[in-house]
């Protein structure tokens, strides 16, 4: 990391050793703020420039992307987002500007009470302590859909009716965890599912108006250790000293045992190697062992499957994914833009005769 002699960072190297460059305004409203952010600024980097423009309070009111499309915010007295317009202009490559236009508007403790976006239109009402009590959305037709919310006297949710007029009711135990949801509150299809929690209060089983049960067991971390379904499956779970999960099992009904898996870890916590184990009647079968490499940066660069044959993956300054390359030589290239989405592929495949077949594909965005 390199700052200036204000503590602001000027230069990120990162672990790939791709460098990102900041810089600050010296002019207007704007002193002192961020002005651009420049990604990848090696000889021979992609070097990818987003601009900004602030107001006097920081806000950021003007973005100017990498792909040259222009994104615009409007702020009140309260530092409040009013509006934002979104691809203002056409991207440089060619993407059709959008002008998608979000408008915003606040009660006096801030609330939003009325928002458009993109032609969809939402108005919330709120009570003294800023819970929501409805909310409202046009439908096509010119009809509109009304949620309404009720609470208890912790504020928990305690009723939810929706546009129908159906109802949902929530009930909680003391410490406010939920105990219970009635769908169709009310009437003669009511539908209970209840829920039963530990001295934590997790929940421990759930029960469906059906009377069928599913089982929840915690260690002594208050980690997930087991799960059992209505049927009888289980699924258990076992963690290292990291609380990373080691070793997964799978079990029918009768606890026998279906499945296992083991896993391996880096000192970065990044999975590198699994063992599958497949069990008939509970009697192991082979052994399946799949793994996986990383860059300095957390990319995937390599992965193994379960015949020892890699697939080996490729990245650029800005650690986008450009290049796949599997065992057979069978390779995947890709052409991204500025904002990086993949404008062009190809695919050369290796014919068993030697050969090879090269399929492309293009695709075309707009300013968004």
């Amino acid at each position: 990391y390199e700052y200036n002699d204000r503590g602001q960072l000027l230069k990120v190297t990162n672990a790939n050793q791709h460098v990102t460059e900041l810089a600050y305004s010296e002019f207007g409203d704007s002193t002192g703020y961020l002005e651009s952010v420049r990604v990848d600024t090696g000889a021979s980097g992609a070097d990818l420039t987003t601009h900004f423009e602030t107001d006097r309070r920081g806000n950021v009111t003007r973005v100017y992307d990498p792909r040259g499309t222009t994104h615009e915010t409007d702020f009140n007295e309260l530092d409040w987002m009013v509006e934002s317009r979104r691809a203002l202009t056409p991207a440089n490559a060619g993407g059709a500007a959008v002008h998608l236009v979000t408008v915003r508007a606040y009660d006096e403790n801030g609330n939003v009470t009325f928002e458009s976006a993109g032609g969809s239109v939402t108005e919330r009402d709120y009570g003294d302590l800023d819970e929501v009590l409805s909310e409202t959305r046009p439908v096509s037709g010119g009809g509109l859909t009304v949620f309404s919310y009720g609470y208890d006297e912790s504020f928990n949710v305690q009723t939810v009716t929706r546009p129908g007029g159906d109802v949902t009711r929530l009930d909680y135990d003391a410490r406010n965890a939920l105990t219970q949801v009635r769908r169709g509150f009310g009437t003669a299809e009511e539908t209970p599912t209840t829920f039963v929690n530990d001295l934590e209060g997790r929940p421990t089983h759930e029960i469906d108006a059906l009377t069928h049960a599913r089982e929840t067991v915690y260690d002594g971390y208050g980690r997930v250790a087991r799960r059992v379904d209505a049927n009888g499956n289980a699924r258990a779970v076992e963690y290292d000293d990291r609380s990373r999960p080691a070793l997964l099992r799978a079990y029918g009904a009768g606890d026998v045992l279906l499945a296992e898996t083991r896993r391996s870890f880096d000192a970065r916590d990044r999975p590198t190697k699994e063992i599958r184990t497949l069990w008939s009647e509970g009697v192991s079968g082979e052994e399946i062992e799949t793994g996986a490499e990383y860059d300095a940066l957390g990319n995937v660069t390599a992965t193994i499957d379960e015949r020892e044959k890699r697939t080996t993956f490729d990245y650029d300054g800005v650690e986008r994914l450009y290049r796949r390359t599997d065992a057979a030589g069978n390779v995947a290239l890709w052409t991204l833009d500025a904002g990086g989405n993949a404008t062009f592929a190809e695919s050369f495949e290796r014919r068993p005769d030697g050969g090879e077949v090269l399929t492309t594909q293009s695709w075309a965005y707009d300013a968004l």
